[in-house]
């Protein structure tokens, strides 16, 4: 059986990448089980197998660290009596990684796969890689990127890269999106981001405020009391369309025309960016940082742009020489269909049967 254990299961880039392997492990005829914080997010917990462990973030760093424990100790306990040896034990993520060495005391084979190369607390992260670099496997990374950042912490450790692939849902909606004649609308600039603020929602609310001309959309995963605490409603300008939870993707993306990532470097450097490739299969140019995994697959003026995103005004002006220029913005557009090709549920299927014989040999 194929164990895969995630802690926060939302509407993040880690739950929905780690749920379509999980759908590729079963048409590859695995017997999967799955350990998740909650139901509520892109892991589809009711056509699985599985146990919810309950976990919530909190606010408070000590009551955050304490719900945290509790939901470590009790997988823990779940794995020791749940896990064979003739099992395989999937971590996903470095905040899952203690529960390598419960799998590795029940004699299971272990894979810890690595999304992000950040960790808020610095000794928070050393435990969580000592654990990998002592009781992991296996190893497979989302991107060159986080690669080449973290092997130097693992330099004895098989390892892969799989990328992640966007939905057939959305590959769906994007092709019923390309078959029609564009609507007539606001040129509209997007932002689908989590309740964080390095993830750059400020900016871009300052940035709605630079250009009026624009309809702006800003998707946050998280609540809308949430929300509110941090921005007060009469801080949102007018033309600010906000949705908060969506788990269609598709139904926001069929309305975009640029996609933005406003991702903070000095907080977080953006280790895949699922939403991006999501947004390009639907022929929606990107622009996002210049550093990390995007870097991979935004060819600057062809696809998108890689930009500084703390020049809200460089943005501004490239956003509308995109407007002013139909040309353009129409090479652009089929130029980040075909990228988006690169990363479709075919390519995962096959990139996942790899990812399997690697595993197991």
């Amino acid at each position: 059986m194929h164990i895969f254990i995630h802690l926060l299961n939302d509407f993040s880039g880690s739950p929905r990448t780690i749920n379509g392997k999980i759908d590729c492990y079963r048409k590859l005829g695995c017997d999967c089980f799955v350990i998740t914080g909650g139901t509520d997010g892109f892991i589809r917990t009711d056509r699985l197998k599985h146990k919810i462990i309950p976990y919530e973030k909190h606010s408070n760093r000590a009551m955050w660290g304490l719900h945290l424990l509790v939901w470590h100790v009790r997988t823990f306990v779940l794995v020791l009596r749940l896990t064979k040896r003739c099992d395989i034990v999937h971590c996903n993520t470095l905040l899952t990684a203690p529960h390598l060495l419960a799998a590795r005391l029940k004699g299971a084979k272990t894979v810890c796969h690595i999304h992000e190369t950040m960790v808020s607390q610095r000794l928070h992260k050393r435990i969580l890689t000592a654990f990998v670099r002592r009781w992991a496997g296996r190893l497979v990374y989302v991107s060159e990127y986080v690669e080449t950042a973290l092997e130097a912490q693992f330099p004895k450790l098989p390892s892969c890269i799989t990328y992640p692939c966007i939905d057939q849902r959305i590959l769906d909606g994007a092709i019923a999106k390309l078959s029609v004649t564009k609507k007539t609308r606001p040129f509209t600039v997007g932002l689908i981001c989590s309740l964080i603020w390095h993830k750059g929602y400020f900016e871009f609310i300052r940035l709605a405020s630079i250009c009026p001309e624009f309809r702006f959309v800003l998707v946050i995963n998280g609540r809308s009391d949430a929300f509110y605490e941090k921005i007060p409603a009469t801080d949102v300008p007018s033309n600010l369309v906000l949705y908060f939870s969506v788990r269609e993707v598709a139904e926001i993306l069929i309305d975009i025309d640029v996609i933005l990532s406003l991702t903070k470097r000095e907080g977080w450097v953006e280790t895949f960016g699922l939403t991006l490739i999501e947004a390009m299969a639907f022929g929606v140019p990107v622009i996002a940082p210049d550093v990390g995994a995007p870097k991979e697959y935004i060819e600057n003026g062809r696809n998108g742009f890689l930009v500084n995103e703390a020049d809200l005004h460089h943005i501004a002006k490239l956003l509308r020489s995109m407007h002013n220029d139909a040309d353009t913005y129409a090479r652009m557009s089929a130029a980040a269909g075909e990228t988006s090709k690169r990363f479709t549920p075919t390519l995962l299927l096959a990139a996942v049967r790899a990812e399997m014989q690697f595993i197991l040999s």
